[in-house]
């Protein structure tokens, strides 16, 4: 018969369920319910008078799911040492257990475990799911927003940017973490991201600036083929003319202009 760790045990369920917390509680409910014949091994081991006294089998299993709970929380160093990914918190009088991927990539706020939000990869692959579309600071910081609504709740708590002071009458929490956000992409977007992703070009307009994941393998255009529609300007202008107050990337008037020529 195979010997049933629990440590082991546990840290499989915290693993499995990476960034979850779990109360001790919790855990030791799953172990009943996951581990039925060690839960009735523990029960015909155990001396607990509660559990002697016990006549239902409900009652037998409220209280061995509160030994396993106390027996968990002295297990803290042991699991620890086995497996140092895993993250304890207290909170009151209650501890919380975290598998965390990166352990060193940890904020703490609330007495939580949380992964640091990385804004410079989360950025670069909404503009690499959008490839080809054109996209200003303003709409990517409120894609953050939207998208990551309880980081960025989080991100206005903990802030402690001047910026703030300028916008404290405002009650949207929503619109400071735009605010916050765009702040932050002042110096990510134009030099930061460009550098980690090369295919992200900057297309000014103005004084405005928008960004733009190009793919290397999207079909290339004959430059010469350009220049021959370029020339055609009637069929170009009478193209244009369906796409009125609309703005157009370079990649698609490129397309207007050879469809324009081959008609």
């Amino acid at each position: 018969m195979s010997f049933f760790d629990r440590k082991t045990a546990i840290i499989k369920l915290l693993k499995t369920h990476a960034g979850k917390e779990f109360t001790a509680s919790k855990i030791a409910t799953w172990l009943v319910d996951t581990y039925p014949k060690e839960a009735k091994k523990k029960e015909e081991a155990s001396n607990d008078k509660r559990l002697l006294n016990a006549k239902s089998k409900v009652r037998k299993r409220k209280i061995i799911i509160m030994i396993y709970r106390n027996e968990l929380n002295k297990l803290l160093n042991a699991i620890q040492k086995i497996e140092p990914k895993i993250k304890i918190t207290k909170r009151g009088r209650w501890f919380r257990y975290c598998y965390v991927n990166n352990i060193n990539n940890i904020v703490n706020y609330d007495n939580k475990c949380y992964e640091t939000f990385d804004l410079k990869s989360k950025i670069i692959k909404f503009l690499k799911t959008n490839a080809g579309k054109e996209f200003t600071a303003s709409q990517i910081a409120v894609w953050i927003v939207e998208t990551y609504s309880q980081e960025s709740a989080r991100k206005v708590q903990t802030s402690n940017d001047k910026l703030l002071i300028s916008v404290n009458k405002m009650s949207n929490t929503k619109e400071i973490a735009i605010l916050l956000y765009k702040n932050e992409m002042k110096t990510l977007l134009p030099t930061t991201i460009p550098k980690i992703e090369p295919n992200i070009t900057i297309i000014k307009k103005g004084n405005r600036a928008k960004y733009c994941y190009i793919n290397n393998t999207d079909k290339t255009f004959d430059k010469s083929k350009i220049i021959k529609a370029l020339k055609n300007h009637k069929k170009i202008i009478k193209a244009l003319e369906n796409y009125k107050k609309q703005e157009l990337t370079a990649m698609e008037i490129a397309q207007l202009l050879l469809s324009a020529n081959s008609k």
